[in-house]
């Protein structure tokens, strides 16, 4: 009688299933070695090596498709990037690729398919990067690459109202740069928009205060004018910007913007229960911001209108903590970050260098404060530490943000919260950390 072969086959074709120990190790390897060529091709993108990034492709063999066409081989692709894209930071962007998946086809090849973001005030881009890579004397490169580029939502221009700044230069002008209370009172804010009123009314800005700023601060209203310049082309990269964060937070609400004239500050207001208010000379006057006045404009408008996005019952607080007031900031912060390319707050980097873990080991101890004096609206001039709040804030929701698998609703979870210190405890941040250090989530934005 005949043994039954059928286990010992099972057995066999089990063990040709899975792979050797050895085999399985190299996969792994040479998985990483291919996420290696793209993070090095994206940091070369970034500080501006095209020659750099261009290592990651076969050279010159290299196929490109995109827009239904063959493209440029790998020297003219070369020579368009730095014709198109070289000419500054703004025309480069800064460039992300994420969601990657990699499928090992044999030892020398492999499919690798993931999203790619061009983060710039004009023109972003994003979509799909579908690649064949190769093994080539030991090294990954990319054999074939192709583009599926997404079109970027587009709305309605949200609609920038300046006429509250036309009508008071035609005040100002009359009394010959110092127009009186009376004057600003009957002239401009009563004879102003629903807008302009809603601005006086929300930060106290009466026809007397704006009069004592004129005689204290003249330049300020002199210089204010040199930014109307900037208006005309703000509407168009907001409306941009705008549509990206209808992409990433499909019930975004848009509401008109009123960009008015005050007693030099608030620079802005955004709120889900008054929409948007603009003061131009604050905001001209702010040139430590961000000396692009253009960009300043573009950054704190997108962060306003991330406050009208946010969740009701926390602007009705009365008495918000230094943690709750620093998330709604920062919340704001990283949506100007995801829909301009930069923070609002672009100068605060820089000056906290190197005491990131002391700063926000004295934020911890400082979070269930209802005092927010030591963190938030207390800015100084550029060279001091100020309105640290907003920076250790975003932080924390950068943290949530890239920790979250899927994009598009950890965006949500932030501008909906309630519950900032459920934030912080599934951010993963804690004082010092690094950003970059933290292992990004597998989902889509």
């Amino acid at each position: 009688m005949h043994p039954n072969p059928i286990p010992a086959l099972a057995a066999i074709a089990a063990l040709l299933a899975t792979p050797a120990p050895k085999a399985a190790a190299d996969e792994a390897a040479d998985i990483e070695a291919i996420r290696a060529v793209i993070a090095r091709m994206e940091a070369a993108w970034n500080r501006g090596d095209f020659r750099g990034y261009m290592e990651g492709f076969a050279n010159p063999d290299v196929i490109f498709v995109s827009r239904g066409e063959f493209q440029k081989d790998w020297q003219g692709t070369l020579d368009h990037y730095i014709r198109d894209y070289g000419a500054s930071e703004k025309t480069r962007g800064r460039l992300h690729f994420f969601d990657i998946r990699i499928e090992m086809l044999a030892p020398d090849a492999a499919q690798l398919i993931s999203r790619y973001r061009l983060d710039r005030p004009v023109d972003p881009q994003d979509g799909i990067n579908t690649r064949l890579m190769r093994k080539r004397e030991g090294n990954w490169v990319i054999a074939l690459n192709h583009v599926s580029s997404k079109e970027p939502a587009r709305i309605a221009a949200p609609g920038i109202h300046t006429e509250d700044v036309v009508l008071f230069y035609k005040v100002y002008d009359a009394a010959g740069g110092r127009p009186t209370a009376e004057q600003l009172q009957r002239d401009y804010l009563d004879a102003g928009s629903d807008g302009l009123r809603q601005f006086a009314k929300l930060r106290n800005t009466t026809a007397e205060r704006i009069a004592e700023a004129i005689r204290k601060q003249p330049e300020t209203y002199v210089k204010a004018r040199e930014c109307l310049a900037v208006l005309p082309a703000i509407e168009e990269r907001v409306t941009q910007a705008l549509g990206k964060l209808r992409e990433l937070y499909p019930a975004a609400r848009f509401p008109p913007v009123t960009i008015a004239v005050g007693r030099g500050r608030p620079v802005a207001i955004g709120s889900p229960a008054t929409g948007i208010q603009v003061g131009l000379e604050a905001l001209c006057a702010s040139h430590w911001l961000n000396p692009d006045a253009e960009d300043r404009f573009v950054t704190v408008v997108a962060h306003e209108y991330a406050h009208v996005q946010q969740a009701r019952e926390l602007v009705d607080d009365e008495h918000p903590t230094v943690l709750e007031m620093s998330l709604i900031e920062g919340i704001a912060e990283l949506v100007s970050e995801l829909t301009t390319g930069q923070v609002s707050y672009a100068y605060l980097a820089e000056l906290v260098r190197g005491r990131e873990k002391e700063i926000e080991t004295a934020f911890v101890a400082d979070q269930d404060k209802t005092d927010l004096s030591g963190w938030l609206y207390n800015t100084h001039p550029p060279d001091k530490l100020g309105d640290l709040g907003y920076w250790v804030g975003y932080r924390i929701a950068k943290a949530y943000w890239l920790r979250a698998s899927d994009k598009r609703a950890a965006l949500a979870d932030l501008l909906q919260m309630t519950d900032p210190k459920a934030i912080l405890a599934q951010s993963g941040w804690q004082p010092g950390i690094s950003l970059e250090s933290l292992p990004a989530g597998s989902g889509g934005e």
